[in-house]
């Protein structure tokens, strides 16, 4: 009786792990793309990692495997990681807004408030009216923003303002500190009410 049970378990756990590699094998790139991108979502960064580094083993042509983990490593702070993935990205053909966007957030955290504003014209070129489609609320406003406060960093107030004024109407003498200090205030209120 106990060699029978052992037959069977043995029998059980081979049929198990074939099934398993069938279930592998029938994983598809997109496949993977999606699951990563629904662990994304939930805010379980380092899971939609693992699938984004499966998918792009499993096809490093298209750009999304690594624009998806360079949104990975920037929400696991890990910018310059995010930063060479969204580079790679930036050789594929046609890759979406949501690289140039999420590189342009890496570089803003990264204090490259140049690179970071030529890297959101470019997702603003490509979408006009870009939402990023995953759980971060992010959209096109939140990148005039991001430009707003990279034009303030580097000094360029009235650039600065011109981009706040995509966002809502607000005048002030940028010429002067206490115009440049209503600036910097209206930037952060509106880092609040996006």
């Amino acid at each position: 009786m106990k060699k029978l049970n052992l037959i069977l378990l043995t029998a059980n756990m081979i049929w198990m792990i074939s099934c398993s590699g069938a279930d592998e094998l029938d994983t598809t790139y997109q496949d993977l793309i999606d699951q990563g991108w629904l662990f994304f979502d939930n805010a379980q960064y380092d899971s939609a990692l693992s699938r984004f580094t499966s998918a792009r083993d499993y096809n490093i042509e298209p750009s999304d495997a690594y624009t998806a983990r360079g949104w990975c490593f920037m929400k696991l702070d890990n910018l310059s990681s995010a930063a060479s993935e969204f580079t790679i990205a930036s050789s594929a053909l046609d890759p979406a807004a949501e690289l140039y966007a999420g590189w342009a957030f890496t570089l803003n955290a990264q204090k490259n408030y140049a690179s970071s504003n030529t890297q959101a014209s470019e997702a603003l070129l490509a979408a006009p009216n870009w939402i990023f489609p995953h759980a971060l609320n992010l959209n096109a406003d939140h990148l005039h923003l991001l430009k707003a406060e990279n034009y303030f960093a580097l000094g360029d107030y009235a650039n600065s303002l011109l981009e706040v004024n995509t966002l809502t109407s607000f005048s002030v003498d940028v010429s002067s500190s206490a115009g440049q200090a209503a600036l910097a205030a209206k930037i952060e209120q509106l880092k609040t009410t996006l």
